[in-house]
This record gives C-alpha cells, structure tokens and sequence, in this order.
C-alpha cells in the first residue's frame, strides 16, 4: 500500500481535467497537445479506431455520424449512439469511460504512473442513477476505486486551501458547458460544509450556442440563401456545423462588444450555393437572448440563500466556476442581484479537477490483495476526517469479524515521520478509538498496525491512511433529494414514505419498519406482481410516486421465501447510502425469520422520452391546471393569502406556457428534436407537475363541498345518460349513489367518496356499451387514426368495421375495435409501467428507527 490517491477529476459535458495535489499545491497534468483540459468529445473511424479529445474535436462539426459531445447530459439514460461509418454504438457511460482512458494515458506520459483510484466530480443536481452511471464509467476505465465528489463542494476544497479561508460564507456558482449548480458553502470553524444547493442538470454555455444558432445565424443566412426548414438533411447537417462558430462567437462576446462569425466550408443551400458568409455579432444582441437563462440562475441562487437561512450581507464572495463565467452578462447580473465580490482568483475552468485532487489526496487507496491475504487479513473501517482544521481529531475502527471474539487484539498507529504514535491500543468488540496528534499545514500520513494477544502481526487492510491540516475540513456531504418508499394505500392508490430527506448529510443509514400489503404463497407460478413482493426505492421531493424517480428494488420472490408470509407481517427495511451516493438494502421478514440483499438492482436506465409523451404530459399539467382555476375562483372569498396563491399558480402556468410554446414551434416546423431537447422539456414537464400537484394538495383543504374533486360535474354527467338511456333499475342505482355522495361530502369521506366515483364510472360504461351511436363514434375515431403498428391489418379491420356499421351488426364492431385498438403503438409510459416492479409495502405504525 503505502501509495496515496492523488488524481481528482473533473469530467465535464464540455472538457474534463485532471489534477493532483502535492501536499502544498495543485497541478493540472497535461494531455498530450500541451493544454490544461481534454475536449470530453469521441470520434470513431471507419475502421473501428476511437480518438478522444481535441483529434476528435476536430471533426466533430465536418462529421457528426461519426462524432459526439455532451454525452454528460444524457449519463443514466437509455440512449445509444451510433457511429455510421462503423455501424459501432456507445451508450454515454462507455464514452464517458473512453474520456477517463484518455486522461489516464496523460498521466502515464506524464508521470509513468498508472491511476488505479480517484476521485470523480458530479454535479450536485446529478440524481442517483446518473451517479451510478458515473461509477460504472469509472469501473470500465479500468478504476480499482472511485470516490464521488459533487462539483461545488471540489470547488469550495480548492478555495478552502487559501490562506483565511476559515469561518467564511461563500455562494458557489458553477455555470458549465451542459449544467448549473449553485452551493452555499460555509467553513464556519474550520469545516468547509454545503448549507443549501440548486441545480439544473440541463442548462449551460452549450444552450446559448444553440440560440447563437438558431435566432441570430440562421434568420441572416435564410435572407441570402435558400435554406429549407428543419426536416431536410442539409438543414441538420448546417446547424451541426454552425455550432462551432457560434461557440467561437461567445467566447469573442466574453471580450469584445461585438464579432464577426465567419462561415465557411459549412455545405452547399437547398439549390446547391456554396455558404460563406461573415455575419457581425453584437453583445448586445447575444445577452438579450441568454438573459431569461441567466436570470434562472439568479432566481436559483435567491432562493439556495433563502433556504439557507442567510443573508447576502453573510457572504464574503461568489466563487465563479465554470467556462460560461467568462460571459459579462452572468457576472453583472450577480453584482446587480447580491452586490458581493465574485472570486475568480483559480481559473474557474480547472478550479473543480484542483479541488477533487486536494480531497483525493487524503483518501487511502484500497488495492486488490491477493487471494491468500484477503482470506487471511481482516478489514477494519475506519472513521475519520481526511481534512483537519486543527492539530488533533478522533478516529475510531470497528472489524466486524471480530466483533464476538473473545480473543485479545491491538491497534497501533503511529506518524510516517515518527513525530507521534498512538502506543497499542486494545480492541473492544472488535472496535477502538483513539485522539490522533497532527502537524499544522501538510498532509499527516500514518501507519497501522495491529498484533494478537501473543503479539503475532496480523495482516489488514487498510495499512495506511492519511489526514491533511492544509485548510478547512470538508463537512458531511448532502443530498441533494429526498430518498423514500413506495407504499400502497387501502385505497389502492400509491404514496411515498420519505427516509432521508433532501439534504441529509452522507454517510446515511436507516432501519424502517413497514407492513407486507399482500400474502406471498411459496412458489407461486406466473411473472406477475402476484409471485413477488416488491419494494420501490424512490427519488425525488414529490409526493406522488410517479412525478419522482425509481432508483433501486428489491423483490421478495415466492420461490426464495422458506414459509408463507401473511399479509399485513412485519418488513424491515434497512438502507445505506455512502458519501459516493452508493446504495444498499436490504429487508427482513421476522415471521419467516428471513433476510433479503441479493435481489437488489438498479433500474435499466430511463428511455429517452418522446415527443407524444411529452404531449400527454402536459394534457395533464393542463387538466390540473384547469382544476385549480376553478378550486381558486371558489376561494378567494374565504382564503387570507389568496393573492400569494395566484402568483404561485400565474408562475406555474408562465411556465406551462412556455413549454407549450416550445412544443407548439417544434411540431410546426416538423423540426428534428435532439435528446438534449427532449430531455430538458421532460424534465421541467415533470417538475411543473410535481410543483402543480403539490400546490393542489394546498389549495384542496380549502375546496367548498358543492364542489370536491368534481365529483358533481361526474354525477350531472351519469344523470344526462340515464334519464336518456337507462332503466328503471340503473335510476334506483343513481338515486343510492347520489345520496351516498352526499353523506360522504359531508363528512369529508375521501375513501367512501373515491368508491362512489367509481361506482358511477361503471354505471356510465355499463349505459354507454348498449349505445349503438357511441360504438359508431368510437369507431369513427379510429379510422382517424394514423399510427398503427400494422397498417395493411388496421386498413382491412376499418373495411370490415364500415360493412358491420350498414349491417347494424353492432357486436362484430365492438370486436372490431377491440383489435383496432391493440394496433395502436404503446407509449413509452406503458411500455416502462409493464415492466415496473408493482410496490407492495405499506406503512407500519412503528416508527422510523
């Protein structure tokens, strides 16, 4: 052992960088062209031969099928690209690993070193299964052991190195080339600790090159040449290329007032005329268009300061990270906003890859031992600071095969320099404790040993680990959502039971008890929810299940269960979750005396959404939206904070509008939409939503009874149909429900209330089925219908459909629907809801442990 980590990294959606720190400073290493950061850009040939950095930079623009960027954007997703010309296809934790390869190869060149272990920066917005996509990019690059570091707390390190950089407040605001996040950091006493983050996964420096692109460039070319709209190939092939100068035109507004973008060799128009053309570029004109992104960010930092408790007069300074800090737009609206000194003193660009080296450097690396030591030796697990602001701290151990030995062991632990030892400490239940003195102003490396009662040297692992004293000690890290269960409700509905809540400092454990919410029989047969009992772990600060994110399950399967488990029997959930975001879990079942680790997994990784889905969602944020309106205007006679509601309501409808408007652009111009763009759009669909239903939940205590949950609006409706069409014996069933209604309004019955809904649903399905016109329509609907999987199959069922409607043969048309209906392509939902694990868990009244 003996070797200390001594690469921090930060791979970045624009350019990674890698560093290592010395004991009293950072240094960048070099790639191979002599410049401090690697383009994070993948190229594959014809042949199959993979180039990365500024070789495949170079062509990213001339040859897009064979070359891709901001693959960051998309880690954790179910997306592929294919490279044409060698028909080979990367997902982006594969990419992301080809990046890692490269800047390990720089190392090797530059140092001779091989890099077995480091640490990697993520962006604190980064969700848990975009984290374990990370590692697992880490672990294809040929890393033995990757630590997780969130980018404004490696940025905050770097800072905290400084000379009085102790008991100050800092606003850390990390604007990239693909994400934003902003921390608020204190090193109060010493300890550097993130008080409040924000973020936004899908904004940054490459979204202003797209306006560049798309409102400044283009409509000047389009005035000059013939250039079709955005389904032509040429069309896709331009804008591909354009990027690059639009890239070169920001970077010149960041020191000019204005630029010329000079286009040349981009293709041929639509009737074959070559395009060159220099087009001026003013400041003025590029800031009015990224001004709204920008001023997000702002709104993102007041509300990280609010939620943090301080004021802006607490703040020494906003530490500026990331290359689209360099814009003059971002740091004067900062100075307008909080009038606090921005802090660029590190270059802003390498200050994240300079901050994780200074945490890696304190981090003992956990080499494979061979497989007579690892049967021989024992683990110890140990706990302390890897940064230290004073001259001692506490560190404690704890070997867990040892924890009943009777046996007598000791530890001791000693300064490399021999400055200090500890002398031999005795284990107790296989845990020991010691203060450990330290040098100020360096990196304290030690030693440590341990002997039997006889004082045979017994073989652990770690042997060595080390503490630095050089600036502040890095606090626990948090996390940046709330993680929680998903558990069934008597209704059957479906609600999320929080664990940890947003912000809960790393390492985190807990033991939570619930209820099994079905029996499980031995060996059920089947590969439905009927043969397992499922367990969803969840994501996200919403409190319906499906606005947040599954990250993990465990399956109880009837084949591994040793008895029966009744319904209603005791579950304990136990789940870890390391500084690295890793998680484990595990359950227990005390009936059948039963413990359950091996069935977990993460989830395959999201599909990326598509444009229909897209639409269905906001048919929905529309629906809510409608609701809402109506529950407002019936309120605002009896609510004190009224006008607060409709601002909360206006600002989510601004934003509905917004995304509306963006659809609305994109299906006019029959306009190829790329992942990124989905991806952002279904993302702020989901957060509208989420935000939409959690200010119903509000609102809805204060919903008059003449109007809960529209459940009048559903009865006028069942009553129209049945005085029209129903017998005698479907009005004395109207006449019983309507008269349960109300006794349930009355006294505020949701459960009786939601069993009566759905009892007029049936009653109007049951009149609407004997109704010949409502199968003509449903039918007429139908032949409207244009994307059938099977098409020559939906043609013949729509013939034969018209031939029943003239016959009046009224039971071959239902049929005929039925198939028609099976013809229609699945949405991406479905599709994903088939294959989710079904929860079956329900909240015990024990409490959390």
């Amino acid at each position: 052992m003996g070797e200390k980590i001594r690469y921090g990294i930060d791979l970045g959606t624009t350019n990674s960088a890698i560093a290592y720190f010395d004991g009293k400073e950072t240094h960048i290493l070099k790639n191979r062209h002599q410049m401090d950061v690697t383009p994070s850009v993948v190229r594959i040939s014809k042949g199959g031969e993979i180039k990365v950095g500024l070789d495949a930079y170079q062509r990213l623009h001339d040859d897009p099928h064979n070359t891709v960027s901001e693959f960051k954007r998309w880690i954790g997703q179910k997306s592929n690209k294919m490279f044409k010309s060698s028909k080979l296809t990367m997902n982006a934790e594969e990419l992301s690993s080809e990046i890692l390869k490269s800047l390990f190869s720089d190392v090797k060149i530059n140092t001779g070193q091989d890099v077995s272990t480091a640490v990697i920066t993520v962006p604190a917005a980064f969700g848990h299964l975009q984290c374990e996509a990370t590692a697992r990019a880490s672990s294809m690059a040929g890393l033995d052991d990757a630590h997780l570091l969130q980018e404004p707390i490696a940025a905050g390190i770097a800072y905290g190195v400084k000379p009085d950089s102790k008991d100050k407040n800092w606003l850390v605001y990390d604007l990239g080339g693909g994400t934003f996040d902003i921390a608020v950091i204190s090193t109060r006493e010493g300890k550097l600790k993130v008080l409040e983050h924000k973020g936004n996964n899908m904004l940054g420096g490459k979204d202003f090159d797209r306006l560049i692109v798309e409102k400044i460039i283009l409509p000047k070319l389009k005035e000059i040449y013939e250039i079709t709209g955005p389904s032509s190939n040429k069309y896709s092939r331009l804008v591909q290329r354009l990027k690059k100068t639009a890239e070169e035109v920001k970077k010149d507004l960041s020191y000019n007032e204005k630029t010329v973008a000079s286009i040349f060799n981009v293709g041929e128009d639509e009737v074959g005329e070559l395009i060159n053309e220099e087009i001026y570029v003013e400041r003025e004109n590029f800031e009015e268009l990224i001004k709204p992104y920008i001023l997000k960010t702002v709104e993102l930092c007041k509300e990280a300061v609010k939620d943090s408790r301080l004021s802006k007069d607490d703040f020494e300074s906003i530490i500026l990270v990331g290359g689209s800090t360099y814009i003059p737009l971002v740091r004067e609206l900062l100075k307008k906003e909080f009038n606090i000194p921005l802090n660029f003193s590190l270059d802003p660009i390498t200050v994240v890859a300079r901050g994780a080296s200074v945490y890696a450097a304190t981090l003992p690396i956990i080499e494979n031992e061979s497989r007579e030591e690892v049967f021989n030796g024992l683990n110890i697990d140990l706990d302390y600071p890897n940064i230290e602001s004073g001259v001692e701290c506490f560190i404690s151990g704890y070997i867990d095969e040892l924890k009943n030995n009777q046996n007598q062991y000791e530890v001791s632990i000693s300064d490399k320099t021999g400055y200090w030892s500890s002398g031999w400490i005795p284990l107790k239940g296989g845990y020991f404790e010691a203060d450990i003195k330290l040098l100020e102003n360096k990196i304290n490396n030690f030693n440590i040993y341990m002997r039997d009662e006889v004082g045979k040297q017994i073989l652990i692992t770690p042997k060595q680990f080390s503490i630095s004293t050089i600036g502040c000690s890095v606090g626990e890290v948090p996390i940046p959502y709330s993680i929680g269960v998903e558990c069934v409700k008597n209704d059957g509905t479906s609600e999320v039971d929080i664990i940890f809540k947003r912000s809960t400092p790393l390492p985190a454990k807990k033991i939570v008890t619930y209820r099994t919410a079905k029996k499980l029989s031995r060996n059920t047969l089947g590969v439905n929810e009927d043969n397992y009992i499922g367990i969803k772990i969840l994501e996200g600060d919403y409190p319906y299940p499906e606005d947040n994110t599954v990250i993990a399950a465990l399956k109880i399967p009837s084949e591994e269960i040793k008895r029966p488990i009744p319904k209603g029997a005791d579950i304990e959930l136990s789940i870890e979750i390391n500084t690295s975001r890793k998680m484990s879990v595990e359950a227990f079942i005390p009936v059948i005396n039963q413990h359950f680790r091996g069935s977990v997994y993460v989830p395959e990784p999201e599909q990326p959404p598509k444009l229909k889905d897209i639409r269905d969602g906001l048919d929905e944020i529309y629906e809510i939206i409608d609701d809402l309106e109506l529950l407002l205007e019936n309120i605002e006679d009896i609510v004190d904070d009224i006008e607060n509601y409709y601002k909360i309501f206006k600002e989510l409808m601004h934003s509905t509008e917004e995304i509306y408007l963006e659809i609305y652009e994109i299906e006019k111009q029959n306009k190829v939409i790329d992942i990124d763009d989905l991806k952002r759009i279904n993302q702020e669909i989901k957060r509208i939503r989420g935000e939409l239903r959690v200010f119903k939940q509000e609102v809805e205590k204060y919903r008059p009874l003449d109007m809960s949950s529209g459940i009048y609006q559903e009865l006028d409706n069942t009553k129209e149909l049945v005085e029209a069409y129903g017998d005698n014996l479907q009005k004395e069933q109207l006449y019983l429900v309507e008269d349960r209604i109300e006794q349930q309004i009355e006294r505020h019955d949701d459960r009786g209330r939601k069993k009566s809904e759905e009892k007029l649903e049936r009653l109007k399905w049951e009149i609407l089925n004997e109704q010949e016109w409502f199968w003509e329509t449903q039918f007429n609907l139908l032949k409207e219908e244009s994307a059938y999987v099977n098409k020559d199959e939906a043609r013949r069922l729509i013939e034969e459909g018209e031939c029943a409607i003239k016959v009046e043969d009224y039971g071959l048309l239902k049929g005929i629907i039925l198939d028609l209906i099976k013809l229609l392509p699945e949405s991406e939902v479905e599709i994903q809801s088939k294959k989710a694990i079904k929860a079956g868990i329900k909240k015990s009244k024990l409490e959390s442990m």
